[in-house]
């Protein structure tokens, strides 16, 4: 029996031979891998490529199966996908095969089934794709860098947008005190006793604010000539970015984990609740958040997040879907931690409110003005900080 079985075998090998011949002959020389397996998945015939990428001799081919090429992670889906060819004649699939060396590399194979003669042979033209992957992968990071650079320039931009408006207030301030001025210096010329000194004063004075006129001037132009300089920037600026895909964090950057304090391996596959003190403080930003996407295709709230140490920060959270509207591919999320910022506005109100306490008694009198003078630069000094 065992002998039939071999006379049929060695039969069948030398039929697929004969059927091969012409294509070992166009083949020999390609840059693809051309293999001929029979219905045991044997090796009958490889090209020359086959041997010289794979680093096994041809002997050591017609002892081998085609499985034992495949990585060990690769082998649970070899059934299915010679399946698949037997059933439609033909499939295209793609896998990962390893060398004698034990090196490894992705691969294209476009396998067909052959029947002759009332036996199956199955012919594979195996492509090396590892150029390919390497150019996807190198185009994805490209594109995700796209993406966090977009949602940068949005916040920048808001950040711009804020600042411009306190130099609007600003110099209306400013204004107002010019006003407060020109009062005081009348009051002033009142008195006969004190004109010489009093004139000297408000030279002073008034070349002080010139000078001051014309470095918020400078300053105002300098804003109008940085926003281009700011666009090109804007990805350097600290943000923590992260990926949402099935209600869980897939992806974050290296500024996410400084700022939430989680290690990577902490951080990865958890769901967003991580960031929040309750359940409920979790359910209604994330209930806020996506319903902004949904309405507008992107959002942008503000919010606190409790981080790893205990420790509350302000944050402005702002997101978009990756894909459109197509909320089931995911949503890109970028962290902007505030809570600096909210504390600078708390300290500059209350320095304008000690502003005009001081200037309100500050008439008529010399120390004063004088004090008036040192508060508007103080004010004026944060605004810069600024």
């Amino acid at each position: 029996m065992v002998e039939k079985d071999d006379i049929r075998r060695k039969k069948a090998e030398e039929e697929g031979m004969v059927s091969m011949a012409r294509m070992h002959d166009l083949s020999k020389y390609a840059n693809d891998f051309m293999i001929l397996l029979d219905e045991d998945f044997r090796f009958l015939e490889v090209n020359e490529r086959v041997v010289e990428v794979y680093g096994y001799s041809r002997e050591e081919l017609k002892t081998m199966r085609a499985i034992q090429f495949r990585t060990p992670e690769e082998k649970a889906a070899f059934a299915g996908q010679f399946k698949d060819a037997q059933t439609h004649g033909k499939t295209l699939y793609e896998t990962v095969h390893q060398r004698k060396d034990g090196t490894t590399f992705p691969v294209e194979i476009n396998l067909r089934v052959v029947d002759s003669e009332g036996k199956r042979f199955y012919q594979a033209i195996i492509r090396d794709i590892s150029k390919r992957k390497e150019v996807e992968g190198k185009l994805e990071a490209l594109n995700n860098q796209l993406k966090a650079n977009m949602q940068q320039l949005m916040a920048s931009n808001q950040q711009l947008r804020a600042n411009e408006q306190q130099l609007k207030a600003a110099n209306q301030q400013l204004r107002a005190n010019e006003q407060q001025l020109k009062a005081a210096n009348q009051q002033l010329r009142a008195s006969e006793q004190h004109v010489k000194v009093v004139n000297r004063q408000l030279e002073s004075s008034n070349l002080q604010l010139r000078r001051e006129m014309a470095e918020r001037n400078q300053i105002a132009e300098a804003l109008k000539n940085s926003e281009a300089m700011l666009r090109s920037v804007v990805s350097t600026v600290p943000i923590g970015i992260g990926i949402i895909y099935d209600k869980s964090i897939q992806w974050t950057n290296d500024h996410l984990l400084q700022l939430s304090g989680y290690a990577r391996e902490d951080m990865m596959k958890q769901n967003a609740r991580l960031f929040y003190e309750s359940d409920e403080q979790y359910a209604q930003t994330r209930d806020r958040f996506y319903r902004e996407l949904r309405e507008k295709g992107k959002a942008q709230i503000e919010t606190q997040w409790s981080i790893k140490n205990g420790g509350i920060r302000d944050i402005l959270l702002t997101g978009a879907f990756l894909d459109g509207k197509d909320e089931s591919r995911g949503v890109v999320f970028a962290a902007l931690d505030i809570t600096d910022r909210r504390k600078t506005e708390e300290e500059l109100r209350k320095k304008i409110r000690e502003f005009e306490i001081i200037f309100k008694s500050a008439v008529g009198r010399e120390e004063r003005i004088v004090e008036l003078k040192n508060k508007i630069k103080e004010l004026e000094q944060e605004l810069k900080k600024k």
